[in-house]
């Protein structure tokens, strides 16, 4: 393998929007590859109109940028996705998430993040969600992979797999069988799997047992920071996109909570800040009303999607970081809070227990009261505050490029000796 790697040419999907965490992977992965850039022959980076220009930027003089305007869930994404690849003499092709087309034709290195969706279905989107948001043309191609799925599932390990097959045969929703489809095809045509934590490897491999030898950890890099020293405010901060697993409506209802019980001199600079893409789904759109309901009361804020810059400010000049997903692959907010020296407070769960490697404050019950205790007691215990602060800064400096840079170069470099034992079923 060493004599092949001047030869390679690798391209890198940059298509997702940054401000979401598989967005934020796939710029980590970018630098990467930029940073081992004499490894590879040419480093193509796969984009859409909307993010050219950032990486255009990023890519300097070093990688060429390849616009593919294929909206996920397509026909287009399905089909032309492979031919454009193929085109442009990719050996290896590299997917930040799970849901890419399995028609490509050289070896692909696919990260699934989690398994939330097979999971926790109830947390999917509707098929009309799907459509308003995407078009009918998503619609048309997620049944189109459907009907691909159903003529090869045969020659797809997992699909002897009984409990996911009960799982896709137990109803017709599309959405859902869209979902456990994607996840064996996507898995089982992969060359090398990355996933962003020990804890999701640890639930793909009890799911998909045959995957493990190509399943790898590679953890976010954060950048060098400065910590500014914090003001003494109860102000309480959340960073994710607006869907049930991450727990807005919890959020909220604690920080009443724990605002009702806070002094009057407390109540005057306290404040919850919700920074995220409010998403195309009607939940939401539910939440954005009920804050904006409880708004008028407390003073909370909702501030949508930000720039990367005033993120980071938001990081630095909170208090804390709240943030109690029902279930994460990792939680990329609670290092990158630690790393602007503010302290979190996470969930006692699988990811974000592991994002957290013990230097958050963890809740074991997710309801609204031990939550408000816990803003409570991050308040009043100055010597818990502290501890936590230099803590989660030694945690998150452990967070390096080199080790994104390693961790990526092991999953590239097992994609080319398994690619030849993963024969891809028939178009």
């Amino acid at each position: 393998m060493d004599g092949m790697r001047s030869t390679f040419n690798l391209m890198i999907d940059v298509r997702r929007h940054f401000a979401c965490g598989i967005g934020r992977v796939s710029l980590n992965f970018a630098e990467a590859a930029l940073a081992r850039r004499e490894r590879w022959n040419r480093l193509i980076l796969l984009t859409n109109s909307a993010n050219r220009n950032r990486v255009e930027a990023l890519a300097g003089n070093e990688a060429e940028v390849l616009i593919g305007d294929y909206p996920f869930f397509s026909r287009a994404d399905l089909y032309e996705l492979p031919r454009l690849i193929g085109l442009a003499g990719a050996d290896v092709f590299v997917a930040p998430q799970f849901y890419i087309s399995p028609l490509i034709d050289c070896p692909t290195v696919k990260m699934v993040h989690d398994l939330w969706p097979i999971r926790y279905d109830h947390w999917l989107p509707t098929t009309a969600e799907l459509t308003g948001h995407f078009g009918p043309e998503a619609t048309e191609g997620v049944a189109d992979f459907l009907r691909w799925f159903e003529r090869n599932q045969n020659d797809l390990p997992s699909w002897h797999n009984d409990h996911l097959r009960e799982l896709y045969e137990s109803d017709d929703n599309l959405v859902r069988r869209y979902m456990i489809a994607m996840f064996c095809a996507s898995i089982d045509t992969a060359a090398s799997i990355p996933t962003c934590s020990w804890f999701s490897r640890n639930e793909i491999v009890h799911l998909f047992p045959l995957a493990e030898p190509r399943i790898d950890v590679i953890y976010p890099f954060m950048q060098p920071r400065e910590a500014p020293p914090k003001s003494r405010r109860f102000a309480f901060l959340h960073v994710g996109k607006f869907e049930p697993r991450k727990n807005h409506g919890l959020v909220v209802e604690a920080f009443m909570r724990a605002y009702d019980r806070l002094s009057t001199e407390d109540r005057e600079e306290a404040s919850l800040t919700l920074i995220g893409d409010v998403s195309y789904r009607q939940h939401g759109r539910k939440i954005v009303e009920m804050v904006r309901d409880a708004a008028r009361d407390y003073p909370i804020h909702f501030l949508g999607v930000t720039s990367e810059t005033k993120l980071w400010q938001h990081y630095a000049e909170a208090y804390a970081l709240v943030f109690p997903s029902a279930f994460e692959g990792f939680g990329i907010p609670i290092v990158e809070a630690m790393s602007a020296g503010t302290p979190v407070i996470t969930a006692n769960r699988g990811g974000t227990r592991e994002a957290a490697g013990g230097a958050a404050l963890l809740v074991d019950e997710l309801e609204p009261e031990p939550l408000a205790e816990a803003m409570l007691a991050l308040w009043q215990d100055h010597a818990l505050y502290q501890d936590l602060r230099e803590r989660g800064r030694r945690h998150a400096a452990a967070f390096t490029r080199m080790r994104t840079c390693t961790q990526f170069e092991i999953a590239i470099d097992r994609a080319v000796p398994f690619f030849r034992e993963i024969t891809l079923p028939s178009q």
